[in-house]
């Protein structure tokens, strides 16, 4: 059997409260609040599907009340209902995703309809997002298993008939063995971003020195940039102690650097870190490759898509790494500097911050991430 559905009723005057408790407790599981204060203690220890708010309480109420319940669920539908509304409060709960705007006195059958239609509209986005969820799943598994096929088999005939194979087929085997590797890392990829995005990967925080990431690079990269003929440089590094989520670090510097190099025919990829005074860390990679122009810069960072000119068309893609790279750098919390001149190369400066204490034990919120905009993205030319 379904749940009926909790509901959390935020109204200071005794008697409306009253009224929604007894309009609303034969269907629902309800819950109340006379301050904002209270409201929130709720919620962050009950899991509630609507919320009735009264824009005018003492303490803290109205549109920074409202606010605060979706910074926490912004899936939670509100329904707002006040005896003070005004135009601007309207438009406000219009911005802020307002299920509904109820005016006092109501109508009992208009509270109950409200309500469950809201209710309605939140199960509905659940249901969406587990099929979302299945679905992924589901295509990961149907991608890996006919790569893992392909790669495995692959494998098996180079190594076992090394001996008998002819210059040709040994190619066409190594060139499945670098195309399967590269399909597989798109793939996971794009499951990856999907992940971050919808605040299914949680932070995990700790002390450590990213010189030792960074002291790496040539380890994990050095052949790709040996076939390619371009250099890969790496200054001086003092230690550089940061506390921040270290994989999401290090999966920001390599996708930095395997950017530089796939843009980079001729000349170099080079990569320097310093510490800052408050803690944090800031890295700069810096190729001398096609480079763009100021209106391609944001355009590629978005995401799933290349820059149009026919220079680029040279280079194989769909613009996954910029977008993964905005959306990692916004999960710790840090700003991204994009400097380029087409012809003249790219620099992306990163700048990470120090996680605290708080931070340390964060778990997945379900909040999808914040669009490029809210990601501290700065474009130079």
């Amino acid at each position: 059997m379904a749940s009926p559905g909790s509901i959390l009723i935020i109204e200071d005057e005794p008697g409306p409260a009253l009224a929604l408790k007894m309009i609303l407790k034969p269907y629902y599981q309800v819950y109340s609040a006379e301050r904002g204060e209270a409201a929130l203690e709720i919620l962050k220890t009950t899991p509630i599907d609507v919320v009735s708010l009264d824009l005018r309480m003492p303490g803290l109420s109205g549109m920074p009340l409202l606010a605060k319940i979706k910074e926490h669920d912004p899936d939670i539908e509100v329904i707002v209902i006040t005896g003070y509304g005004s135009l601007e409060t309207a438009v406000e709960s219009i911005n802020l995703k307002v299920f509904s705007y109820v005016a006092k006195p109501f109508d009992v059958l208009e509270i109950l309809e409200t309500t469950k239609r809201a209710l309605q509209k939140r199960r509905n986005l659940q249901r969406l997002r587990h099929i979302k969820e299945e679905f992924f799943a589901n295509l990961t598994h149907e991608f890996r298993t006919p790569l893992s096929a392909i790669m495995g088999y692959s494998s098996i005939l180079l190594e076992e008939h090394s001996a008998t194979l002819t210059t040709d087929q040994r190619q066409a085997l190594d060139r499945i063995q670098a195309n399967s590797h590269e399909l597989l890392s798109c793939v996971e990829g794009i499951f990856f971003l999907a992940a971050l995005e919808a605040g299914e990967i949680p932070l995990t925080v700790w002390s450590f020195d990213a010189r030792t990431i960074l002291s790496r690079l040539g380890e994990r990269h050095g052949a790709a940039f040996a076939d390619k003929g371009v250099r890969f440089e790496l200054g001086e590094l003092s230690s550089l102690p940061i506390r921040t989520d270290e994989e999401k670090l290090c999966k920001i510097i390599d996708v930095l650097v395997l950017n530089g190099l796939k843009f980079t025919e001729t000349g170099s990829v080079r990569v320097d870190a310093a510490s800052l005074t408050d803690g944090g860390l800031e890295l700069r990679v810096r190729d001398t490759g096609i480079g763009m122009r100021p209106e391609e810069i944001a355009e590629v960072l978005e995401g799933f898509r290349q820059a149009d000119p026919t220079a680029r068309k040279r280079f194989r893609g769909i613009g996954l790494g910029l977008r993964l790279v905005t959306r990692l750098v916004a999960a710790v919390g840090g700003s991204l500097d994009v400097h380029s001149t087409l012809g003249g190369g790219t620099e992306f400066v990163v700048t990470i911050p120090p996680l605290g204490e708080s931070a340390a034990p964060a778990v997945s919120s379900g909040i999808p991430m914040a669009p490029l905009s809210e990601a501290k993205v700065q474009l130079s030319a």
